[in-house]
């Protein structure tokens, strides 16, 4: 043991061990949530599935990519002239992550799980492990472990280091290939946020691999290493300000937020807003439509209106509850005379009223007291209905 110390010690102050590597660390979001609320057979197979995908696109990107796995993360680590590739392969991760949550791309049915990505670059130290393998630590390693964290679920987030090091035009996805992105549309503003154990917020960009940008996490989170809060942007700030004046529903504020906790066998679960960080507690029948709370998973997004305090002030409850990407139908209740938007109310089994913001788009002749079904959407306002198609009473005919 001491003849392994001294190796390592000799390692650490050795200027040969001092090489430059980007840094990439990948983790699931809510992980712990998930191996509570399920039973060990549930998520194992998830886990499972989550490791093969990450580690077949590192390989497959960069052959002599360093991997690392670390509890429910996992580290890769590329020489610092193979960063675009890094970039593409943490983009490549998040869609097969993606595709896999519809149930397709060999996933061997549903997936729901998502992950976030921290990419840093710079000097770091290498060394063998007593075990015979390669590790690496430094402020680096740290940082990427950091933005890892801040980074909310989807999001791709690379300090200045790896921008500078990575070829943009080299960058790729399957939506930006479709929509025919240049460079500049992959990669989001220069954002700072302050992580733990820097003295100076980190700069950092979000790369953007999908229709949108999915920004800081909102709530304070556990990354392997240490705790960090992410100080909101000034986009955050205006978004929680908008959000603010949204309309309100008979009192209830709406919300879009995401299923951090779902205990069935006990009845509750916690839904949090992604864009305030504020947990709402649930129950069952706080879903709009029953069947929802038994397909319903961690990770989930949703859409819900906040409905008073829960027992002992602990938190807000959640009403009206909308899983997104579902089937749904309500009354058409509300039309400008301009048709520039409408309202569907749709109700839980408790009557929490639930408004439902109907574009100008999905419209076209539609009036009021119309029972129309839709596809659950939702922004930072809260829910919105797409696919829109009126429902007919066969009675009624």
């Amino acid at each position: 043991m001491t003849e392994h110390t001294q190796q390592l010690r000799d390692a650490f102050t050795s200027s040969e061990s001092r090489t430059e590597r980007t840094i990439a660390v990948v983790d699931i979001n809510g992980s712990t949530a998930m191996k509570e609320s399920q039973p060990q057979a549930a998520w194992l197979p998830t886990i499972g599935w989550w490791y093969d995908t990450v580690t077949a696109v590192a390989l497959k990107a960069v052959p002599d990519v360093v991997i690392k796995y670390i509890g429910d993360g996992i580290m890769l680590v590329f020489d610092i002239d193979r960063a675009t590739d890094a970039v593409n392969a943490a983009i490549k991760i998040q869609e097969a992550i993606k595709e896999a949550s519809r149930g397709t791309g060999g996933s061997m049915g549903m997936v729901k799980v998502t992950c976030s990505v921290g990419i840093s670059s710079g000097e770091v130290i290498g060394f063998t492990t007593p075990a015979g393998g390669l590790d690496f630590v430094g402020a680096q390693v740290d940082k990427a472990f950091r933005l890892c964290s801040a980074a909310n679920a989807n999001a791709i987030f690379v300090d200045t280091q790896t921008l500078g090091a990575a070829n943009t035009i080299r960058l790729e996805s399957v939506v930006g290939r479709a929509l025919v992105w240049n460079s500049d549309q992959y990669l989001g503003e220069s954002q700072r946020v302050t992580l733990k154990g820097f003295a100076q917020p980190v700069a950092y960009h979000e790369f953007k691999w999908d229709h949108q940008l999915y920004g800081v996490a909102s709530a304070e989170v556990t990354a392997s290493t240490d705790r960090l809060r992410p100080v909101p942007t000034a986009r955050t700030q205006a978004a929680a300000t908008a959000a603010t004046n949204t309309p309100r529903t008979g009192g209830n504020e709406r919300h879009r937020g995401q299923v951090t906790c779902w205990r069935p066998d006990r009845g509750f679960g916690f839904v949090r807003d992604t864009l305030t960080g504020e947990d709402f507690w649930f129950c069952p029948k706080r879903f709009v439509f029953e069947d929802s709370a038994d397909n319903v998973a961690v990770g989930a997004d949703v859409a819900f209106v906040a409905v008073g305090a829960a027992e002992g002030g602990k938190s807000r409850q959640a009403g009206a509850i909308l899983v997104v990407g579902e089937q749904a139908d309500g009354p058409l209740v509300s039309l400008r005379p301009d048709k520039s938007c409408g309202w569907i109310r749709v109700d839980d089994e408790q009557g929490n009223r639930h408004l439902v913001y109907v574009p100008q788009r999905e419209l076209a002749g539609r009036r009021v007291g119309d029972i129309l079904g839709f596809t659950a959407a939702a922004n930072t306002k809260g829910a919105y209905a797409e696919q829109v198609e009126p429902i007919v009473d066969d009675q009624a005919a």
